[in-house]
């Protein structure tokens, strides 16, 4: 699975758990598909140079504001109880 698919994937399962927005999601997917037009193109834009560089470049800095913000949407949720403690949620029997 290449690169974009994987960022795309995030996005839509970040949606659809609730921890991100709408926009955050449809920044994730934009993102994504600009890494990918990119990295379509680059053999064009290699040869010729021009604007369709700056593609990349678009997508590379979308990409790193999606990624910090749901950074941040995840240091602030509250951990589920399930998640608490170094036992994976798991109860041990007492004694």
């Amino acid at each position: 699975m290449n690169r974009c698919r994987v960022r795309e994937a995030r996005a839509t399962r970040g949606l659809r758990a609730g921890l991100i927005g709408p926009w955050h999601g449809a920044l994730g997917l934009l993102a994504a598909a600009l890494q990918f037009g990119s990295a379509t193109l680059a053999r064009w834009v290699v040869d010729s140079g021009g604007v369709l560089g700056l593609l990349g470049l678009a997508g590379w800095l979308m990409w790193v504001v999606w990624i910090v913000g749901y950074g941040v949407v995840l240091i602030r949720r509250e951990p589920d109880a399930s998640a608490r403690g170094f036992g994976g949620g798991v109860r041990r029997a007492s004694a």
